[in-house]
């Protein structure tokens, strides 16, 4: 729509100024919204064909560094892996104690 308020049509002889500069203008932004939009797709398509043909294990507990199928060794790792950590304050008191 133009200052005037009229429509012109695409083969209208006589255009006004107005009415060009802003098709030009919509034309540009339409332009930017059409790489925008095919961009975004692009990506969308990389990603999904990425993830599709991965050939990693999916299920509860394949993606961890340690094996959770036997229950008792998990413990064990567990008890080593807490317990270490919460007997280390203890064991440098002890040596801070018993050095002379």
């Amino acid at each position: 729509m133009c200052r005037s308020g009229l429509l012109l049509p695409h083969n209208a002889l006589r255009r006004s100024t107005a009415c060009s500069n802003k098709k030009v203008g919509h034309n540009v932004a339409l332009r930017r919204n059409t790489t925008i939009t095919m961009l975004g797709q692009a990506v969308r398509r990389f990603t999904t064909s990425a993830v599709r043909s991965s050939h990693y294990a999916e299920g509860p507990g394949k993606n961890l560094p340690f094996s959770v199928d036997n229950k008792w060794r998990l413990l064990g790792m567990m008890v080593v892996f807490f317990g270490s950590g919460f007997a280390f304050p203890f064991i440098v008191v002890r040596h801070q104690i018993l050095k002379k």
